[in-house]
């Protein structure tokens, strides 16, 4: 029986891997944005959004103030990678999404499950990676923090992974599951940032737990997360084959336009241990680079019997539409 020794929620944006003197990468691109919503999940042109915020959001468009946000940012990520060295787990389980790295329309699976033997992160060049690469400098920059620059092996959890899909099946989902990524695909941004940046000192075998976050029609929904994590929890702590688990959310908080409202009702329904807050959010709320909050919501019951050691949050605007990240680094350990 495995006991949960730390969770994780940890923001992977590229502009954390991106020093402030190059974030002029993302001049050219933010105005062609179209996945931009308001604070109430209302989708918006990046100058209509302009002549709303900028009054209010100018003054933190600054290199000085970037600055102090990425080393900060920096330090947080330090601080997680240490305590997730420190609660020394042998079974990781990391809750992510994909971005057409390797799931793709022809098969968009709500909730999907690899259950193979080993996780395969490669410097695989998708048509997305591609079609971003054409548009920005963003990628480029940022890529050496999402995959390596040589293919490399890490080890699954196959044992888990099936023990996991019974647990589901019981509880009323209904997974979908592969052993490795089809076709020439790799891993995805949202677990090969947290190989590169949160797990480097040793080989931990990894559940990845794969949420259709951003593409509609079939995204879980909040409420759905909530129960999908507390079925985790429950499977987590009937498996036998391991004895101390850490459990990781990837992604979030909100972007690609802040909503600092949004990232501090999230906050506080974490600080508080209230998954009916979590759950009660509307999921019209969650569009863009916002669904990623879904990935903490499904952490958020793992978390429950473990003490908050790390809190750190920050609004990082990088232009006058408010555009750029809610950054969030958030550690609880036993």
């Amino acid at each position: 029986m495995a006991e949960i020794v730390a969770a994780v929620g940890a923001s992977h944006g590229p502009m954390l891997s991106i020093p402030p003197e190059h974030w002029d990468c993302f001049a050219l691109t933010d105005p062609l944005n179209d996945e931009l919503f308001d604070e109430h999940g209302i989708h918006r042109h990046y100058q209509e959004l302009v002549t709303e915020r900028a009054t209010r959001v100018n003054g933190a468009v600054n290199l000085a103030t970037w600055r102090a946000l990425w080393q900060s940012w920096q330090d947080s990520l330090a601080a997680l990678a240490s305590l997730l060295d420190d609660a020394a787990p042998d079974l990781v389980v990391v809750i992510g999404n994909d971005q057409r790295e390797a799931v793709y329309r022809d098969n968009q699976p709500s909730l999907l499950l690899h259950v193979g033997q080993e996780l395969v992160d490669a410097p695989i060049e998708s048509p997305e990676k591609v079609a971003r690469r054409a548009r920005s400098r963003a990628r480029d920059l940022s890529e050496w923090a999402y995959s390596p620059a040589r293919s490399s092996g890490h080890p699954g959890a196959p044992a888990f992974g099936e023990h996991l899909v019974r647990t589901l099946i019981d509880a009323g989902f209904d997974p979908s599951i592969t052993d490795s990524w089809p076709g020439e695909r790799s891993i995805g941004h949202a677990f090969g940032f947290v190989y590169q940046r949160l797990l480097t000192t040793r080989e931990i075998p990894v559940l990845a737990v794969s949420l259709n976050t951003f593409y509609p029609p079939n995204q879980p929904t909040p409420r759905r997360c909530v129960a999908l994590g507390q079925a985790l929890v429950e499977s987590l702590r009937a498996f036998p084959g391991a004895q101390r688990a850490a459990v990781i959310a990837s992604g979030g908080l909100s972007h690609h336009v802040v909503d600092e409202g949004l990232d501090q009702h999230v906050i506080a329904a974490l600080r508080d241990k209230d998954l009916d807050a979590l759950a009660g959010l509307r999921p019209e709320l969650l569009c863009g680079g916002s669904s990623e909050i879904r990935n903490w919501i499904t952490m958020a019951p793992a978390s429950h019997s473990l003490t908050l050691k790390i809190a750190d949050y920050s609004a990082c605007y990088r232009n006058s539409a408010g555009m750029g990240g809610g950054t969030g680094f958030f550690g609880w350990s036993a």
